[in-house]
C-alpha cells in the first residue's frame, strides 16, 4: 500500500487510487469522452484495480 492511497469498494471489486494511476485515469475519461456510464467501469477497471 502507498501512502494517500484511497480504497473504494464497489460490491466485491477493489479500486485503489494514487498518485501512480490516478493521473493516466482522469485523462482516459477525459480524454475518451465516454458516451455513457457504462463505459467508466472498464476505465476504472484497467487503472485501479492492479495497484
Amino acid at each position: 500500500m502507498k501512502l494517500g492511497t484511497v480504497f473504494i469498494t464497489v460490491s466485491e471489486q477493489v479500486f485503489h487510487i494514487n498518485a501512480s494511476n490516478k493521473g493516466a485515469m482522469s485523462f482516459e475519461i477525459l480524454d475518451s469522452n465516454p458516451e455513457s456510464d457504462e463505459e467508466l467501469p472498464e476505465i476504472w477497471i484497467n487503472h485501479a484495480s492492479k495497484t
